[in-house]
């Protein structure tokens, strides 16, 4: 059985694709008041203007400089959006993704 990571990692260490499975950036969405995840990487200047946070899905380790999300999966899900104010700190806005991505894992073992 295929074992995936989540993690985070900043935007400025933001890896290609390879040899990450899936990488989605989440921006800050003024008319949703959420973050909105997208497989494409923000322009160089609209990520420094916006609050942006990268999510990978790997089956290889983690880098050194990422924070790991969750440990163990058998699936790769897209994120969700998260509603949370766009001055969220990186540390709450990984825990909230951590529980979201849990939730809709779990969920998702059910079926």
């Amino acid at each position: 059985m295929t074992s995936y990571q989540y993690f985070t990692v900043p935007i400025s260490s933001a890896p290609d694709a390879t040899p990450y499975m899936h990488v989605w950036f989440a921006t800050w969405s003024a008319a949703t008041s959420s973050f909105v995840w997208s497989t494409t990487r923000p322009a160089g200047s609209a990520a420094g203007m916006m609050p942006t946070y990268v999510c990978c899905a790997t089956t290889t380790p983690a880098p050194a400089n990422s924070t790991l999300i969750v440990p163990a999966s058998d699936k790769v899900i897209d994120p969700q959006p998260i509603v949370a104010p766009s001055t969220i700190s990186e540390s709450d806005f990984q825990t909230v993704l951590q529980q979201q991505l849990i939730r809709q894992l779990d969920g998702k073992r059910s079926l």
